[in-house]
């Protein structure tokens, strides 16, 4: 929830910064709810959220209802483009191997499957949560060594993976994938129009052309 909020604030400020021609931003909103309801009380969600409408000039229904009572992914593409920004992955390092999408626990010696990420090549196989791993293709999974033997696959080859359920056999044919990128980088977009730069260093305090 922490990072959300900061977060949050970024998608508002840029929001703010986009409907007043770059006149106001968060900054702005502080500055008037302070002065409003400066003390001990300070101001509820209801009152910043009437501060923030008049500062933009206009309402912000849409802004609150998907980034505050929303459950889906938040939207970064229009603020990122109005800044010149964009998310890029790292550097590339060496060839992922295979992926499932498991997530794994030892119990009694055993690899036993506590949770199937759901749209992963796991969940897609039919791999269920309380499976045991036994083996990919013909070669056994020990209960350390499932990293290890992933890593002599590569993302898009079909494995055979067997596993026991309920005292059954069973194998399933799965396409591995690759691991999710964990994190991203924010750069200066390099197709930013001069204007946007511009924009960009105002809203970093460095002036323009930054």
């Amino acid at each position: 929830y922490y990072v959300k909020g900061h977060v949050m604030a970024f998608l508002l400020d840029a929001r703010l910064r986009r409907l007043t021609g770059e006149r106001a931003s968060l900054d702005e909103v502080m500055r008037v709810a302070a002065s409003l309801y400066a003390g001990d009380r300070g101001f509820t969600l209801d009152e910043f959220h009437a501060v923030a409408e008049r500062v933009a000039g206009t309402s912000l229904a849409d802004f609150w209802a998907q980034a505050e009572a929303g459950t889906g992914e938040l939207e970064y593409a229009e603020a990122l483009a109005q800044l010149g920004l964009r998310f890029a992955q790292p550097a590339e390092g060496p060839t992922p191997g295979g992926w499932l999408g498991v997530t794994t626990r030892t119990e009694a010696g055993r690899l036993v499957v506590s949770g199937v990420t759901r749209g992963t090549p796991a969940y897609k196989a039919g791999v269920d949560t309380e499976d045991e791993l036994l083996a990919l293709d013909e070669f056994r999974i020990v209960p350390d060594g499932l990293t290890d033997r992933l890593s002599q696959y590569r993302p898009g080859e079909q494995v055979s993976l067997l596993v026991a359920r309920r005292d059954h056999l069973v194998r399933l044919p799965v396409i591995l994938g690759a691991p999710p990128v964990a994190r991203w980088r924010l750069e200066p977009d390099p197709a930013a129009t001069p204007a946007v730069t511009d924009a960009r260093g105002r809203w970093l305090g460095l002036g323009a052309s930054c």
